[in-house]
């Protein structure tokens, strides 16, 4: 997926490999965000040629 803008933006506060195919990500949670544990978010990373590049994440 390309062209989606996010109304939410989040600071990356830890990286932790799980194992060969799995790496949990630990972020600050932006005010006024919500989910119910379990849910996907889209996620992209704010750093030129990766923006616009979309991938889902399970939010626990």
């Amino acid at each position: 997926m390309n062209g989606f803008i996010f109304p939410f933006t989040s600071t990356l506060i830890k990286k932790e490999t799980v194992n060969h195919n799995v790496i949990r990500f630990s972020d600050q949670r932006p005010f006024g965000f919500q989910f119910i544990p379990g849910q996907a978010v889209d996620l992209s990373i704010d750093q030129p040629g990766f923006e616009l590049d979309v991938a889902p994440f399970i939010h626990t």
